[in-house]
């Protein structure tokens, strides 16, 4: 608060995760009742207080009504229902006679607000569909992103021995024989710009060889890197949709990738990208290697309609001004249904072939109604199907295409990949910022998204698009450190910087597998894979050379999550007691989970030290609990606390007691505790 106001916190509170202040907590179905008090010191008992609402559709304001509890204090309270999907953001003015003040949201992610004299920031309420439901088999499980060319081959050399199909066409591919090798980085046959044309053999029957050790590992989803035929590896510049690239295999080997994972309770999700093809397609046939006639070859092809042409045909509207990747017109009826709708569509050939669900690639370059389409066609043909959205913010609050996104209303997507996660989990574990700013992050996400939605987030800490966890928890470079491809080739952690690095992720791994949400192992990490920017975060998976204890120890995080309601679909705190230990409280109370289905009770408490040091705390849980949106009487008061995983060095913790515990954590360490009654 500014030092010219003449009130302060004591005369003005608002805190939007306390129940006495807000309530319910968090997102809200529509239709359902909200209270919301504005509590007053005596100085204000006579004030005149409006809460103020932007809505969905429209402004408006109401005026609360004084009240007195019979604790003594004194609020202004007001109640409404809302029946539009989207963001409701209020705030509240408080007019004590003399002039007008302004009551908002302090930061911007909830909590606590602050009273100025001129603007405010929102609260934010997010408005979804009650009849919104995600997978279960995804929110109870955990996923494993492939990218494809990178992790196995099959037979032999694998998807090499296949690469005549790309010859053929004229197209350079350059193979990997050594499996070890690095990965190509510079432009090759005298080319001025670098080109993803190496390969390494890497196909679905090499990963279908490695689902035993996937099923071991506690997989149940494994997420592909696009498999449709392409002159890439990463194949993003789709060359066509309905063929498998040949180096992958064909659609044989999908449908028994599919089988074969079944058998072990895995199922298959694939990346559908839907913005851009490749310019070397089927469907643009810029080079004239496809037989069909061509967007770029004739205003007469059947594809002229999917593009947006400036000057004919050699400027054209593409993805990030890329000419390789020519953006589609995504509501052009003639895509509509080659991609969704068509009795022969995209969506249907895949998902009959056994496919479970899509990640949409560049989910924010998609209009809203193409992805309301897709939703409604994926769930069409298999109700249980995912789709899961590319999106690296805070996804009720995105702003693209000139609006504000529909992903979290229950319309669209079922969930994100969750990249804000991934930087509170990584900043906090390299000291960027201290755990109360991670445990007010992590508040805010629950606070912000539906708990469908919230607990079928992708959770993350390495993707094919960023660097990976072990170089930066090793202080390796971030995507921004400016370095030169040749600069990151020759980058590695040192021993000091790796052993540090390895101990940290052993906590990051511990937060992935205790938070809500659905943890997702990049290929790799789990057996010590460092890497930087891309292509360099895309190294072949470390065959002979794993981190043999790291992966153990991720199959043990990831066999309790799974065997554990609590854990998967158990509602969740967070608490900081000080600028280094971060607490994690997951519980299932009353025989009912976080999304109202019946559960087995249970309540487990993660605590992370990061610093070097041994750290003392008393935990007051109901406090802690009220902090969070809760009642505080949803754990047992008094329990005994077993130690069942840690990471570091030694934890200690005394029993529950009139519902606080003694706890002591070592220099960088976690331990999870059970609450046994």
């Amino acid at each position: 608060m500014s030092d010219q106001l003449p009130y302060t916190a004591a005369d003005v509170f608002h805190d939007s995760r306390l129940l006495t202040c807000r309530s319910p907590f968090g997102a809200l179905p529509l239709g359902e009742t909200v209270r919301l008090r504005l509590y007053l010191s005596e100085r204000l008992r006579y004030a005149y207080c409006l809460l103020c609402l932007r809505l969905p559709e429209g402004e408006r304001a109401i005026l609360m009504e004084h009240h007195d509890a019979p604790d003594g204090a004194h609020y202004c309270e007001a109640e409404l229902s809302l029946q539009s999907p989207g963001l409701a953001l209020y705030w509240f003015t408080v007019n004590d006679g003399a002039r007008l003040y302004y009551y908002g949201c302090q930061c911007g992610a909830g909590g606590a607000g602050a009273l100025s004299a001129d603007s405010v920031r929102p609260y934010q309420i997010t408005l979804y569909d009650p009849a919104f439901t995600t997978p279960r088999w995804f929110t109870e499980g955990v996923a494993y992103h492939i990218f494809v060319d990178r992790f196995c081959r099959g037979e032999g050399l694998g998807g090499l021995a296949r690469a005549r199909f790309h010859e053929e066409k004229g197209r350079t591919i350059v193979k990997h024989a050594d499996w070890n090798e690095q990965v190509l980085y510079t432009p090759v046959n005298g080319n001025l710009y670098y080109d993803p044309c190496d390969f390494f053999g890497g196909d679905l029957a090499g990963i279908r060889a490695k689902l035993p050790y996937l099923a071991a590992l506690g997989v149940s989803c494994l997420y592909l890197s696009p498999i449709f035929e392409s002159p890439s590896n990463h194949k993003y510049n789709t060359g066509d949709y309905l063929n498998i690239d040949p180096m992958f295999g064909t659609e044989e080997d999908l449908k028994a990738l599919c089988e074969a994972a079944k058998g072990y309770g895995i199922r298959i999700v694939l990346d559908g990208v839907f913005s851009h093809t490749g310019d070397d397609s089927r469907y643009f046939n810029r080079f004239g290697r496809y037989e069909t006639l061509g967007a770029a070859q004739s205003p007469d092809s059947p594809y002229y309609s999917w593009y947006s042409f400036f000057h004919y045909p050699d400027r054209y509207r593409c993805w990030w001004n890329f000419p390789s990747l020519p953006e589609v017109n995504e509501m052009d009826p003639a895509y509509v249904d080659f991609i969704a709708t068509g009795e022969r569509s995209v969506l249907r050939r895949w998902q009959n072939a056994g496919v479970s669900g899509w990640r949409l690639d560049v989910a924010d370059e998609l209009p809203d109604e193409f992805i309301a389409l897709l939703r409604k066609e994926v769930k069409r043909i298999s109700p249980d199907a995912l789709l899961l959205g590319e999106v690296w913010e805070d996804a009720s609050q995105k702003f693209s295409m000139g609006h504000l996104r529909s992903y979290v209303n229950g319309a669209e997507l079922d969930s994100v990949m969750n990249y804000p996660l991934r930087g509170i989990v990584l900043d906090y574990l390299t000291g960027k910022i201290a755990a109360p700013a991670a445990a007010d992050a992590l508040s805010a996400l629950r606070e912000n998204y539906p708990p469908p939605f919230y607990y079928a987030c992708l959770n993350l800490l390495s993707t094919h698009d960023v660097p990976r966890a072990l170089t930066l928890l090793g202080g390796g470079p971030d995507k921004d450190s400016g370095l030169t491809r040749e600069e990151q080739a020759r980058f590695s952690l040192q021993p000091l910087a790796l052993a540090r690095a390895k101990a940290r992720m052993r906590l990051a791994f511990a937060l992935l597998f205790s938070l809500p949400g659905v943890p997702c192992i990049y290929y790799g990490d789990e057996a010590g894979l460092e890497g930087c920017m891309d292509p360099f975060n895309r190294a072949p998976f470390p065959w002979g050379k794993e981190d043999a204890a790291l992966q153990s120890r991720v199959a043990e995080w990831s066999r309790l999550r799974r065997r554990t309601d609590a854990l998967t679909r158990g509602h969740a705190a967070f608490f900081a007691p000080d600028s280094e230990l971060l607490l994690v409280l997951r519980f299932v109370a009353n025989g009912e989970d976080a999304l109202g289905q019946s559960a087995e009770n249970g309540v487990y408490l993660l605590l992370v030290n990061r610093s070097k040091e041994l750290r003392y705390l008393h935990a007051d849980f109901p406090a802690l609990l009220r902090q969070n949106g809760y009642t505080g009487g949803e754990v047992p008061r008094s329990a005994k606390l077993t130690k069942l995983l840690y990471e570091g060095g030694d934890s200690t913790a005394f029993n529950v007691l009139s519902g606080a515990a003694q706890l002591a954590v070592g220099p960088e360490t976690c331990a999870l505790y059970r609450f046994d009654a």
